[in-house]
C-alpha cells in the first residue's frame, strides 16, 4: 500500500498523508494511478450525460483536458515543456542547465499549445465517436510507459526529483506492469486496446535514441515529457482508430 500511495503523491496532485517515500515498490502501481485518472476524466462525460445537460463536445473537451492538467498538478506537461525549451542547446551541459530553469521559453510555449491542441482535438473525435474508453485507457499506458523509460534508461543527473524511481528500477517493475497494462488493455478496449499499447512502444523507442543522444540518460522532465507524448499520441491514435 506504501507504493502504491508513493505512486499516487508522485503522479497525482493527491497527498493522502505522510508517508516514507517507497520508489521501488511505487513503479508497479503506475497503471493503477494511471486507471485512477482515467476513471476521472471519463466521469466528466458520465456526469455531463447524467446531468441531461446539453451536447456540446467542446465543452466538454475542455473540461476533461484542463481536469488531468489539475490532477497531475501540469507536471508532466511542464517537463514537456522544459525538454523543447532545450533544444536550441548546442551541449549536454548547457541542455540539462536550461531544463532546471523555471522560467518558459518560446519552444516551451509552443511545446504546451500544440500538445493541448492535439489533445483538445483528440477529446474531441473520441467523445464524437463515443469510444470513451479510449480515455480511460490512455493514461494506463502513458504511465506504463515511464516505467520502461526507469528500467531502461540511466538517470542523466547527479540527482533529481526522478532519480530514486531509476536507480530502484529494475526488469521485474517492467514484467508487472506490462503484463498488467497488458491486461487492462485487453479489458478495457479489447482488440484495440492492444494495438494501442503496443504501438505506444514506438514513440518511446524514439525518444529513448533521443535522451541518449542529447542527455546520455533521463531525468524527472524528460520522464514527464515522455508520459505527456505517449498520452497525447495514444488519444490522437485512439480518435483514428
Amino acid at each position: 500500500m506504501k507504493g502504491f500511495l508513493a505512486a499516487l503523491q508522485f503522479l497525482t496532485i493527491f497527498r493522502l498523508k505522510e508517508i516514507d517515500d517507497d520508489f521501488s515498490n511505487a513503479l508497479y502501481w503506475f497503471p493503477a494511478v494511471g486507471l485512477i485518472i482515467g476513471f476521472f476524466l471519463c466521469s466528466v462525460y458520465w456526469i455531463w450525460k447524467f446531468l441531461k445537460l446539453p451536447t456540446w463536445n467542446g465543452g466538454i473537451s475542455i473540461c476533461i483536458v484542463s481536469l488531468e492538467i489539475l490532477i497531475t498538478c501540469a507536471l508532466h506537461i511542464d517537463g514537456l515543456s522544459d525538454w523543447a525549451d532545450s533544444f536550441g542547446a548546442k551541449d549536454r551541459a548547457r541542455r540539462l542547465e536550461i531544463m532546471k530553469d523555471p522560467t518558459t521559453g518560446t519552444f516551451g510555449i509552443v511545446a504546451i499549445s500544440l500538445a493541448i491542441l492535439f489533445r483538445l482535438l483528440s477529446v474531441y473525435r473520441i467523445l464524437a465517436q463515443e469510444k470513451i474508453m479510449c480515455l480511460l485507457l490512455a493514461p494506463i499506458i502513458s504511465r506504463s510507459m515511464m516505467v520502461e523509460m526507469c528500467v531502461s534508461m540511466t538517470y542523466a543527473r547527479a540527482n533529481g526529483k526522478g532519480a530514486p524511481f531509476v536507480k530502484d528500477a529494475s526488469n521485474k517493475h517492467r514484467l508487472v506492469v506490462f503484463f498488467s497494462t497488458f491486461f487492462l488493455s485487453c479489458i478495457v478496449y479489447q482488440i484495440k486496446g492492444l494495438m494501442l499499447f503496443f504501438l505506444s512502444f514506438l514513440p518511446v523507442f524514439f525518444l529513448k535514441h533521443i535522451f541518449r543522444k542529447d542527455f546520455s540518460g533521463i531525468t524527472g522532465d524528460l520522464l514527464g515529457a515522455t508520459n505527456e507524448l505517449v498520452t497525447v499520441f495514444v488519444l490522437f491514435l485512439g480518435a483514428l482508430l
